[in-house]
């Protein structure tokens, strides 16, 4: 953002921190649930604590409009309130939906890499930082718990969900926050198997959820059953051995231009085989390396809900898609809009044709340059499904706003 327009930021921020109480326990809420705050101001109460939402109230349309550099700059802005103010920082909260690794939502988007770097330029969430709960769906599987925990190894108590999370607007999502945020404060991070077991026991509301808890070592989920961190980790080798068995069964969807027979993910993202080879990679997900030959978490959740990214995609980009297909109209070419119900497989042809020689050849320098771009956001965002934004996953996009830009790393030459 400009000088000017981040100075009126500053301050604007700077006011509202300011002129809160501050806060031991940061939200994140990237929702808007007012119920889910409601329960975890009670909560922070009951610890003696005080908390710190981000966005706040007033600052939430701004995070909608400045995906998705708001949410970390707001987190940053509070955790260094914090710091000035000699407060420790015990817990984190984030609500949202979630891939595992990225968190987002209505008001924005935060992934693991922005705590990271939080705690680089503010080591002092190292020190105090007790609790997490990440309260969204798939985000407790112990895989993804295993992966905050190196980067956080003095955590005593992580939370989340091994599959979906009780939605945030119901009566069962605060409630449950509230419990584990007022509960946590007494779990000795020491505790063996059993122990871990009872303590996730004694959080009554949990017992009809897929709540999850990493408690020390110790991995316990209501539906999952409980393990040592440890002998997860040295299970690795036949987890990612599984993983990639399961993927020979689903890779026809993730390779369209090699496989032109079967290229279109199921009509139901919620159950099917590729919804199970998503599952179990969240299970898996601290096995997996970059080398592994398996596509990313965020590719694969994009995959599973293409439909809502395509669409998402033609509006976005839909003066781009109207202007390319006027000018290839005029050299005898027609292309989808890729709205609708535009396959997979139609929008492989839709590239292919972007990326004809012959065609390109055919037109003006400018209209060449405007078609090879559209060629290359097609094949980042709906073919390798890169850096996909989250709401295009979730939100159906709207004739009246349109939807948030790609996420930064994408080739938007």
């Amino acid at each position: 953002m400009g000088s000017m327009k981040y100075h009126s930021f500053a301050l604007l921020v700077l006011a509202i921190f300011s002129s809160a109480a501050h806060a031991d326990i940061l939200f994140v809420d990237l929702n808007g649930s007012d119920t889910e705050i409601r329960a975890a101001t009670a909560a922070a109460k009951a610890r003696g604590e005080r908390l710190v939402v981000v966005p706040p109230v007033e600052l939430r349309q701004y995070a909608h409009d400045h995906i998705p550099s708001a949410v970390p700059e707001l987190a940053a802005a509070a955790v260094a309130e914090l710091e000035q103010q000699g407060r420790p920082l015990t817990s984190v909260v984030v609500s949202g939906h979630s891939n595992g690794k990225m968190f987002f939502g209505w008001s924005g988007t935060i992934e693991l890499s922005d705590f990271h770097q939080l705690a680089e330029a503010h080591p002092f969430m190292r020190e105090s930082l007790r609790s997490v709960l990440l309260w969204s769906c798939y985000s407790g599987t112990i895989g993804n718990f295993a992966v905050w925990k190196k980067e956080f190894p003095q955590l005593a108590v992580v939370f989340g969900y091994s599959d979906a999370a009780p939605k945030a607007k119901t009566a069962a999502s605060p409630a449950l926050l509230k419990e584990a945020l007022i509960g946590e404060d007494h779990i000795d991070d020491a505790l063996n198997l059993k122990a871990a077991r009872r303590a996730v026991k004694e959080l009554s509301l949990a017992q009809r959820t897929y709540l999850s808890a990493l408690i020390g070592e110790c991995y316990v989920g209501v539906k999952t059953g409980s393990l040592r961190l440890d002998d997860m980790l040295r299970a690795c080798p036949r987890e990612l051995a599984r993983l990639r068995d399961m993927y020979t069964g689903v890779q026809d969807y993730f390779l369209p231009e090699q496989n032109s027979a079967h290229v279109d993910p199921p009509a139901n993202p919620h159950s099917s085989e590729l919804r199970a080879f998503y599952s179990y990679y969240q299970t898996a997900a601290a096995c997996v390396g970059e080398d592994s030959g398996i596509p990313s978490r965020e590719s694969t959740l994009a995959l599973l809900f293409f439909r809502t990214v395509r669409r998402n995609f033609a509006h976005f980009y839909a003066e781009d898609l109207e202007r390319v297909r006027s000018e290839l109209a005029g050299v005898g070419v027609t292309i989808p809009s890729l709205d609708g119900d535009t396959t997979r497989q139609q929008t492989l042809h839709v590239h292919e044709l972007l990326v004809n020689a012959s065609l390109l050849s055919s037109l003006d320098d400018a209209a060449r340059t405007r078609t090879h771009a559209l060629a290359q956001k097609i094949d980042s965002l709906l073919i390798k499904l890169e850096c996909v934004p989250g709401q295009w996953i979730t939100e159906e996009p709207l004739s009246s706003e349109k939807p948030v830009a790609p996420r930064l790393g994408c080739n938007e030459n």
